[in-house]
């Protein structure tokens, strides 16, 4: 890493929402994970190694249009350090800490930027990774330190009346309307028109039916798992404003989300975490979750053979006694939907009686032991009239 001046430190840009690109392979930072790390024996003349594989870089726009990693806030420290970058629920003071307080140092050269920090003595500089043959790949790799010509940055605000913006991507298509599971660390107002947002407040599990309830604030909180409806199945007529503030978290949302789905096995060859990286996701576990999904050509929450929740989505907890479809519906219908008794299972489908005169009694082999009922019988389980019952 080259060393950096830590003279001169100011705010060079203000604060907001940015996504970030490098001048020369042209590819987009992605926040795909929440490990970071700087390896300080790797230092020389005061320099150090990070291995920030957290971050990893994409092209073309297409790819980050609708990725919530993509969004980026730059806050400046009122102490005049330098910059944090949050995305995704972290932050990079935060994944760096126990290395060190690391600040990011802008400097501008022109329409570009460097970002480099410091702490304990060493400087790290911010650069993009170089392959063989890079431009073949819409994606590769994790930020590295490969020399001067990658260190450069386009920072570009995010706005929806520009080019650089955000739009939804439906994954889902029920009934004439598009969804999408979502989750971001970052508030949101509508832009274009035929979006709408819900969560699940309650359900019926065994009944097979979860409640939905809209979200109809103005803006649109950040870190809240829900579900988007757009009108539209194109990112450039599903555009939302990016805006600071939390908004209000509705009450009750039964939905968790999960921000990454950084998996070594489901990544290509050249996109795969090198060392000191640990994976970082959520695994999908089909007796107690539910996943978004389409069924008869109605919204649902089901079963699914995915083995992670993807990135930026949720699941639904459910107990083991789920129906593995689970309808959502409005508060009339599930108002009016009865919940089942609990299916009786072992033991507790054995009803206790007295010795008594009758017919023929058999063990749980099905071997007969009585012609008579259950008189002189001695303790135990037995099958009679059809069931099971136990001789005290």
């Amino acid at each position: 890493m080259a060393a950096v001046s830590m003279t001169g430190m100011a705010q060079v840009i203000s604060d907001g929402f940015y996504r970030v690109q490098n001048t020369r392979t042209q590819r987009w930072c992605v926040l795909a994970d929440d490990y970071a790390y700087v390896d300080e024996s790797a230092s020389g003349a005061g320099t150090g190694s990070v291995y920030l594989q957290a971050i990893r870089t994409y092209k073309p726009f297409e790819h980050v249009v609708s990725d919530p990693g993509s969004i980026i806030k730059f806050t400046y420290s009122q102490k005049g350090k330098g910059y944090t970058l949050a995305a995704q629920g972290t932050d990079t003071y935060t994944m760096l800490k126990k290395h060190g307080e690391y600040y990011l140092t802008l400097r501008q050269n022109g329409k570009a930027y460097t970002a480099s920090a410091y702490a304990k003595g060493f400087n790290i500089h911010l650069s993009d990774e170089r392959l063989e043959n890079d431009e073949k790949y819409d994606t590769l790799g994790y930020m590295q330190p490969t020399g001067e010509l990658y260190q450069y940055w386009y920072i570009t605000k995010v706005d929806a009346s520009t080019d650089n913006y955000f739009g939804f991507k439906p994954t889902l298509s029920a009934a004439g309307k598009n969804y999408l599971p979502f989750y971001a660390g970052f508030s949101f107002k509508k832009h274009s028109d035929g979006i709408r947002a819900f969560y699940i407040d309650s359900i019926k599990p065994r009944a097979g039916v979860a409640r939905y309830r809209e979200i109809t604030d103005e803006t649109l909180p950040a870190g809240v798992p829900m579900i988007i409806e757009t009108s539209s199945s194109e990112p450039a007529n599903n555009k939302v404003d990016v805006v600071d503030g939390d908004g209000t978290a509705p009450a009750g949302n039964l939905l968790q989300g999960v921000y990454f789905c950084s998996v070594k096995e489901i990544l290509p060859y050249y996109d795969d975490p090198g060392a000191h990286h640990e994976d970082v996701y959520t695994s999908y576990d089909p007796s107690t979750m539910r996943l978004l999904g389409v069924d008869n050509d109605r919204l649902v929450l089901r079963k699914s053979s995915t083995r992670y929740v993807p990135a930026n989505s949720f699941y639904l907890p459910v107990p083991a006694d789920c129906a593995d479809v689970v309808r959502i519906v409005d508060a009339a219908e599930f108002a009016a939907t009865v919940e089942p008794d609990p299916q009786p299972t072992g033991i507790e489908s054995v009803k206790t009686e007295t010795k008594s005169n009758d017919t023929f009694v058999y063990n749980l082999k099905g071997q007969r032991v009585s012609a008579n009922g259950l008189q002189n019988l001695p303790s135990g389980i037995y099958i009679y009239q059809g069931r099971k019952v136990v001789v005290k």
